[in-house]
């Protein structure tokens, strides 16, 4: 899995809503297969993905996709996104297709379009208890309206809808099946494919399944990890 992926194509994008799966950051979990070798935040947002089907309706256009090659010896992975003038709603489907259990996180690693990082502030996570990345993982509780004052990196334990407000416009992120809210932006700390005039103007509010919640998928069992952006 190292040589086929992260090498034959490019980096990971900086953009839209890559898909972590079937880890999220380096949590891999050790199984039979070794499937759990492999680049930071999983298989899934380096691989080629196939548009299987298309279906324009009243209500918008719903997308379904599947990756072109197989990415797990026991899992199986599609996406499916409704988009629409109101909402984007995105779907990541987990099914364990083998004869044990698969332990398993992912994440929604939405990049949201903001006017400018500074203005940003986020309600919805007030009480809500956290891992500080940035801090070795320290745990710690949200005092209130989070403001995006520099570098940030958290996980926040809840299942809560989150409202960004950036001074301009407010959106809403709502998730399905998902205990755990990931806060990112690399503040001046850039990554070397991020400009810095591009780090301006976006922030990472992503819907996950982290070491705080993983999911275990017993055999034919399936798990839905879903996001909902919307104006607020």
């Amino acid at each position: 899995m190292d040589d086929a992926y992260p090498q034959a194509l490019p980096g990971a994008l900086r953009g839209g809503i890559p898909l972590c799966w079937p880890w999220f950051g380096d949590e891999r979990y050790a199984d039979e297969s070794d499937d759990r070798s492999g680049p930071f935040h999983g298989l899934a947002r380096h691989a080629l993905w196939h548009l299987e089907a298309v279906d324009e309706h009243e209500e918008g256009i719903e997308a379904h996709l599947s990756p072109q090659d197989r990415l797990h010896s026991q899992l199986n992975v599609r996406v499916v996104i409704q988009a629409n003038a109101q909402r984007l709603h995105v779907e990541l489907i987990s099914e364990n297709c083998g004869t044990a259990p698969v332990k398993i996180s992912a994440a929604l690693h939405s990049y949201l379009a903001v006017d400018q990082i500074q203005q940003c502030r986020l309600e919805g996570l007030a009480g809500a208890r956290y891992l500080d990345k940035r801090r070795g993982f320290a745990e710690d509780e949200q005092q209130g309206t989070l403001a995006i004052r520099g570098p940030i990196d958290r996980i926040y334990h809840s299942n809560a809808a989150v409202i960004l407000d950036d001074g301009n416009r407010q959106l809403r992120i709502a998730k399905h099946d998902s205990d755990s809210t990931v806060v990112w932006h690399p503040g001046s700390e850039l990554p070397g494919d991020t400009p810095a005039e591009a780090a301006e103007h976006f922030l990472c509010v992503e819907a996950a399944n982290t070491r705080l919640d993983p999911v275990w998928l017993v055999p034919d069992a399936q798990h839905i990890l879903g996001t909902t952006i919307s104006r607020a």
